[in-house]
């Protein structure tokens, strides 16, 4: 039996019924089917199209397709909002990151500086809608915690704005960043803020039980935030011995590295400092109540992590809380007292080698910034005293 022959403009293609039509010379694909009854059916509807004009090519179907869904695109662009684009610009910061061309610490960064100085003020906000104004109050609200803080959310919410430019996303044509910051403070030209011992008892009944100690230790250790979240029960000896309890800072906790991890002090030495007895009782009902006890256990675990120290991320969240409790100025960082320790230890006569050995400091100007804030007071309570001849 021969078998039937295929209508014109239709052929059997990789087991299914290919249909074309020609139009102006040129053949045009209509579809291909798996039954001959629709191959039939499909040619017949093509070319009834094709007298009327209705016909649509195949390579018009996809061009009408690109033109629908760019101009999707273009509506879903102009509801960009900030959060969205700072979302999608983090996930290409992630992808350098992955790829070697940025450091996972500038990825944790540029999170931090946009979830707390951008998203909370104007992540609603379409992006082409976002004003030079917009842009101040949120540089004057990081100005207010300090010039460094400014200095990293400009080039942090500047850089997010410039690829959006780059890139056309939301409309935007221009970037609304052209905030100048003031010249940033830098641990030379900076002043530390001093806190009275008043203020620091205050500042350490405000934090969490598992954290006051770490405040008494900033300020009469003189130790800086990472040597005391990287304290272990083993470095406090000699608690027993009145008049004889120090403490030892070899390490410190480093919120930079990835992941955190335990790294020698900033000075990349050691230090055994002696521990004001007032502070004895306070370590040791601390020791018994939070800390392992094994030798390397440290001194403020984390709740939420074994055999790790608190975070400092958490720890400054804590810390933040109680200034504004307590109502310490903002710019006062944990490091002001260790600052305010050294001030005072400097007030009680000590020398410039003695201050730098307590501090872990190298430089002999640091220390000396001490003798002169010492200096400074006593000249102030002196000014005060009421003298009468």
């Amino acid at each position: 039996m021969v078998a039937a022959k295929l209508p014109r403009g239709i052929v059997e293609y990789r087991g299914m019924y290919r249909v074309r039509i020609s139009i102006d010379g040129k053949r045009h694909l209509v579809g291909d089917y798996p039954v001959l009854k629709d191959a039939k059916a499909a040619l017949d509807i093509a070319r009834a199209q094709k007298i009327t004009g209705q016909f649509v090519t195949a390579e018009q179907r996809r061009a009408e397709k690109r033109a629908r869904e760019d101009a999707e695109k273009l509506e879903q662009e102009k509801n960009l909002t900030v959060k969205a684009w700072a979302q999608e610009w983090l996930a290409q910061v992630e992808r350098e990151v992955e790829q070697g061309l940025k450091s996972r610490g500038t990825l944790r960064e540029y999170k931090g500086q946009i979830n707390n100085s951008v998203i909370p003020y104007i992540g609603d906000k379409l992006l082409v809608d976002v004003t030079e104004d917009d842009i101040k109050a949120i540089m004057r609200r990081a100005r207010e915690t300090s010039s460094a803080k400014e200095a990293k959310t400009l080039i942090v919410i500047r850089r997010m704005f410039n690829v959006a430019v780059e890139q056309n996303k939301g409309g935007l044509i221009t970037s609304p960043v052209r905030y100048k910051e003031t010249a940033p403070e830098t641990s030379a030209t900076r002043r530390a803020q001093l806190a009275t011992p008043e203020q620091v008892k205050s500042l350490a009944e405000a934090m969490p039980p598992l954290l006051q100690l770490t405040v008494y230790l900033g300020m009469w250790v003189e130790a800086r935030q990472g040597e005391v979240l990287g304290l272990q029960r083993g470095d406090f000896v000699d608690l027993d011995k009145p008049g004889r309890a120090t403490v030892r800072i070899v390490r410190q906790w480093n919120q930079k590295e990835q992941p955190p991890r335990l790294t020698p002090t900033k000075a990349k030495d050691t230090r055994t400092l002696s521990i004001p007895e007032a502070l004895v009782p306070l370590i040791k009902a601390h020791l018994d109540e939070f800390v392992g006890e094994g030798e390397d256990a440290f001194v403020f675990p984390s709740p939420l992590q074994e055999g790790k120290p608190v975070s400092q991320s958490a720890h400054n969240r804590y810390w933040n809380r109680a200034k504004k409790n307590v109502g310490m100025p903002r710019a006062f960082r944990f490091h002001d007292l260790r600052a305010s320790g050294l001030t005072i230890f400097a007030q009680q006569g000590a020398t410039v080698a003695e201050i730098m050995a307590r501090g872990g400091h190298k430089d002999v100007s640091v220390a000396m910034r001490y003798q002169r804030a010492a200096a400074e007071r006593d000249r102030e309570l002196a000014a005060k005293m009421p003298v009468v001849v």
